[in-house]
């Protein structure tokens, strides 16, 4: 049966309530019923802070396929998570644990009691759950280091200028805006003979490349699901 507490513990736990949110979220917020404030909390979070949408900014406003949506998706709430969460928690790079002052400092704090083995059993989970938390930790910021420079992937260039496999709606040879040949609107059906080979070649060399892109996009991916748990503060 559930112990009742009695009217001095119900005054206690109330009075420490409003202490601590004066303290922490100051006197209005404090005396505001708990329904308003609920109530206030809801419409901001339906009207501005949105938690329930992702805004891709790596993605334009216009359609995208899927199989780039879920890529693309992911690693915004990684980003997300680095700039607004993890890195602000510390005022830049979350530092990594030194696991041998670490240990210093537990074997300082709890060694001198008697129960040995209890103590080094405590120690050793202790050890193991910072060297976790750095590994997972690292892993975060690899993979949100190799995001951020994912763009600046180098690409086989035509005519000197850099390709791109999509229908961009422009001529055959002609430049997009970012000064990159479209080489599915190029086709391979235009030009001498000897323009018809060297596209061939080069159409070829690009899917290689971007064939090797892909399946880096799969890896990181597959990476950046194995830390999904990590992914709080």
């Amino acid at each position: 049966m559930p112990h009742k507490k009695s009217l001095s513990q119900k005054l206690y736990s109330f009075a420490r309530d409003i202490v601590d949110n004066i303290e922490y979220r100051g006197i209005v917020y404090a005396f505001t019923p708990t329904w308003v404030r609920d109530f206030i909390r809801t419409i901001k979070d339906y009207f501005y802070y949105r938690y329930n949408v992702i805004k891709i900014n790596t993605l334009s406003f216009h359609y995208h396929d899927p199989v780039d949506v879920l890529l693309h998706a992911n690693f915004q709430v990684l980003t997300d998570f680095v700039e607004k969460e993890l890195i602000t928690s510390f005022y830049g790079e979350p530092p990594l644990f030194d696991l041998v002052k670490e240990e210093r400092q537990l074997r300082e704090d709890y060694g001198q009691g008697t129960d040995k083995e209890d103590i080094e059993k405590f120690i050793q989970q202790s050890l193991d759950s910072l060297k976790s938390e750095n590994e997972s930790t690292q892993e975060i910021l690899d993979l949100y280091h190799w995001w951020k420079n994912r763009e600046k992937r180098i690409w086989p260039e035509y005519h000197g200028k850099r390709c791109y496999f999509g229908t961009s709606g422009k001529g055959i040879g002609e430049l997009n805006k970012y000064g990159e040949y479209d080489l599915y609107e190029m086709g391979d059906s235009e030009g001498t003979e000897e323009e018809k080979i060297k596209y061939k070649i080069h159409r070829d060399e690009w899917g290689k490349v971007d064939d090797a892109y892909e399946k880096e996009d799969d890896e990181m991916l597959n990476r950046l699901i194995k830390i999904r748990r990590h992914l709080w503060t």
